[in-house]
């Protein structure tokens, strides 16, 4: 039986090539190999897309101050992502609620899936957005889009010592 519970969709990526498959040019199972269209790379381009179309729609183009986009959803009028305008998918999913609540923007598309996830983008959003006003405060001879590339590179070296000297150590051990 089906209920009246919508879910957020969750679809498993393709096989690369003859990958997960069996046969007599196989003679046995082969693991099954996932395409990525995100980078491999420890870049911030979670938090700025992997694409230039992304990064553009990301970004506040109308101030010339290099932040990236948000939108204020409660009373703290503190900054969270920013909604997805044009999809129709609703991320609200408890029914007894009258308006539909749109899916956040991010540059990772799966940034909805969980709770977890949508924190991180919105904690290295406001991140950014902290330190492209520094910027510009220090620097108020940048362009909105100097200010963008350099907060931008900053994440991402940010995202790199976390990775390398904090959660990498914790996961392997010490090398």
């Amino acid at each position: 039986k089906r209920s009246e519970i919508s879910c957020i969709e969750v679809e498993r990526s393709s096989a690369t090539c003859g990958s997960g498959q069996t046969g007599p040019i196989y003679r046995q199972l082969t693991y099954r190999e996932q395409m990525n269209i995100l980078t491999a790379f420890i870049d911030g381009s979670g938090i700025y897309g992997s694409a230039e179309v992304d990064a553009l729609n990301l970004r506040d183009l109308f101030g010339d101050h290099g932040l990236l986009r948000f939108d204020i959803v409660s009373e703290t009028q503190k900054p969270y992502l920013p909604f997805e305008r044009e999809s129709s998918m609703e991320c609200r999913r408890n029914r007894s609620h009258e308006n539909p609540i749109s899916c956040f923007l991010a540059g990772d598309y799966r940034a909805n899936e969980q709770l977890a996830l949508l924190s991180m983008h919105t904690l290295w959003l406001r991140e950014h957005n902290r330190i492209a006003t520094k910027f510009l405060e220090i620097n108020p001879h940048w362009d909105g889009e100097i200010i963008y590339q350099e907060t931008r590179k900053l994440i991402g070296a940010m995202l790199q010592v976390i990775t390398y000297e904090h959660w990498l150590p914790k996961v392997l051990g010490s090398v």
